[in-house]
């Protein structure tokens, strides 16, 4: 018993490990190397050929000995930056010479590269920043409208306000809003002593937790349901199981 336990532990390690040694054997080999290779080819035709418009490192740097390296690792750094922010490197994996054509044109280019992935960083980050203010905007819209049902002595007017935090939870493909939507019904209908309301708020939190595909998004809606039937009437302890039958199908 004790061989096969042996030999079972010593062919799994090495399967680990190759599989880790070849992923940086192809990052060096399809990547980094013929990045470097771009690096250099960009310099040598430099030499060649000088650029008017290429003059910054010439003046702190103008010998070809002293560009090489320069050259070498910003052509590496920009085929690897280059394959990984600008192509689907699954897909290239599968044909080795697009890798290191692709690397090779990332190394020649490595001043385009650069300024691609700053803009593409900067427009991510401005994508995100709207984003955020987005969320404060929506977050604002479900805190107002909970104010309002909580404060309002109209039935219709909760009402209103629970439909409304609904159909904000509804349009957002975030499932944080639709969390958020769900706790807000709840508050309101935990606040409201008005059967008429918080049956307005079942039919809301089962409308939100059919709504989304995200489990934890049911998941709330689930709990949601479960605290409103805590000192509520038979008809509407009815309802709510019935909501949270469907939620769990």
């Amino acid at each position: 018993m004790n061989n096969p336990q042996s030999n079972i532990s010593k062919s799994y390690e090495p399967e680990v490990t190759s599989s880790e040694e070849m992923t940086m054997n192809e990052l060096v080999t399809y990547v980094a190397a013929p990045g470097a290779v771009g690096g250099l080819t960009k310099i040598v035709l430099e030499q060649v050929q000088p650029s008017s418009s290429i003059s910054v490192n010439s003046a702190a740097c103008s010998s070809f000995l002293c560009l090489l390296p320069a050259n070498l690792f910003l052509g590496m750094i920009s085929a690897v930056i280059g394959t990984f922010l600008l192509s689907d490197v699954l897909v290239f994996r599968k044909s080795k010479f697009k890798v290191i054509g692709l690397a090779l044109t990332l190394g020649l280019f490595f001043p385009s590269v650069f300024s691609t992935a700053s803009t593409i960083t900067n427009l991510n980050l401005e994508v995100q920043e709207a984003r955020e203010q987005q969320n404060q905007a929506i977050q604002a819209t479900i805190t107002a409208n909970q104010k309002l049902a909580i404060t309002s002595q109209e039935t219709k007017v909760k009402q209103e306000a629970i439909q409304n935090i609904e159909a904000v939870g509804k349009k957002s493909a975030d499932p944080q809003v639709k969390k958020n939507a769900i706790q807000n019904i709840e508050t309101v209908a935990k606040e409201s002593k008005d059967p008429t309301v918080k049956q307005q708020a079942v039919k809301s939190l089962e409308y939100l937790g059919t709504n989304s595909k995200n489990k934890s998004v049911k998941k709330d809606a689930i709990s949601a349901l479960e605290k409103l039937k805590i000192d509520g009437n038979k008809t509407l302890i009815n309802q709510v199981n019935q909501s949270i039958n469907i939620l769990k199908k």
